[in-house]
């Protein structure tokens, strides 16, 4: 197994192993949450880096599943080519979330579209790229409606090489409807 993907699979065993601690943060059906994201991206691999924005719009389903939707902008650079990409994405799929006292561990897949401004850049195998996501978060809920979190991804593009993003997030969250 690659380092990347252990690590990746490290992530998602702690917040699944966290479940089983009593909770005070809530995360139930009907909740809304909003909020945005500064993320990084890194592919050592293709040796691409760079930074962006995310929004995200989360909808719980059942107690503690949520249906998410993200849309984002990277600014990357390509150091093997020494060319400037611009990344615009969109993110669908679901997340779950582990109650845990204050601290909210979640883990979540999403199904991507990449979209790059250089029409035929080698990295995404083109144009664009198709990408599967595995999420992994964990987000302060000392307040009621605002959270704090750090959020990890790792983006299988299914054309070309993978890569992470790491970010940090504030969100709001509503009471059910």
């Amino acid at each position: 197994m690659k380092t990347k993907h252990l690590y990746c699979v490290i992530v998602l065993l702690i917040c699944f192993c966290a479940a089983y601690v009593p909770s005070t943060a809530f995360a139930l059906e009907g909740d809304c949450e909003a909020g945005g994201i500064a993320t990084s991206l890194i592919s050592p691999s293709a040796e691409v880096y760079g930074g962006g924005l995310e929004v995200y719009f989360r909808y719980y389903v059942l107690d503690g599943l949520a249906f998410s939707a993200h849309l984002g902008f990277v600014g990357a650079r390509d150091q093997k080519r020494a060319q400037d990409l611009g990344l615009y994405y969109t993110r669908v799929g679901f997340i779950y979330a582990l109650d845990i006292l204050e601290w909210v561990p979640a883990a979540g897949i999403h199904l991507a579209e990449v979209i790059s401004e250089a029409k035929e850049h080698p990295w995404l195998g083109g144009a664009n790229g198709l990408s599967l996501d595995f999420d992994a978060q964990i987000s302060y809920r000392g307040f009621r409606h605002v959270g704090i979190g750090l959020h990890f991804t790792y983006h299988l593009v299914f054309k070309s090489n993978d890569y992470m993003s790491l970010g940090l997030s504030v969100s709001w969250h509503s009471d059910s409807f």
